[in-house]
């Protein structure tokens, strides 16, 4: 927090308001961290009100205000910003646009009390789909790696042969 701090002082000086909303969403993260939801809601309004609309690049900003609304029960608050931002998320990356669906699935799910238990239980299972699905991915990165590995050592082993055939 310290050193946020020396580095809010430092972007404050400069007048750099790109880095004073990434200093402000750095603490809201801590203070969500430290699980001060309260203090890290504060600073997720400001940061809102002073950028009417965000620019595509902070939309994992949107995402994070949204799964805070979330933890927080503000179902109606989390409705308001997924009105804002809905179209722009349309034209988002498709990580950053999953997310934000899954957060207006999670808001549907929590408004809506009748069908609260059957849609936990689906987005259970989507979780451990998205888990097994990197899973899954980090298993392939490293065969990839591991293939890598093996060629390398194959052509040093065929270097040397052919060194020593010389």
């Amino acid at each position: 927090k310290r050193t946020l701090n020396l580095c809010l002082e430092l972007v404050m000086e400069l007048n750099d308001q790109e880095g004073k909303l990434y200093c402000d969403y750095l603490l809201a993260k801590i203070y969500i961290l430290e699980k001060n939801y309260r203090f890290a809601k504060e600073i997720f309004d400001d940061i809102f009100k002073k950028e009417n609309i965000l620019l595509p690049e902070y939309l994992n900003i949107v995402n994070e205000y949204l799964t805070l609304l979330i933890q927080m029960n503000l179902f109606s608050q989390a409705t308001k910003v997924i009105q804002k931002y809905e179209k722009h998320f349309a034209k988002s990356d498709i990580f950053l646009r999953k997310d934000f669906y899954k957060n207006i699935l999670k808001v549907s799910i929590y408004k809506n009390q009748n069908l609260k238990t059957e849609l936990e239980q689906v987005l259970e299972m989507i979780d451990l789909l998205e888990q097994e699905i990197q899973d899954n991915n980090e298993e392939i990165l490293n065969e990839a790696a591991d293939d890598e590995k093996k060629e390398e050592v194959s052509v040093n082993l065929r270097q040397s042969i052919f060194q020593i055939e010389r």
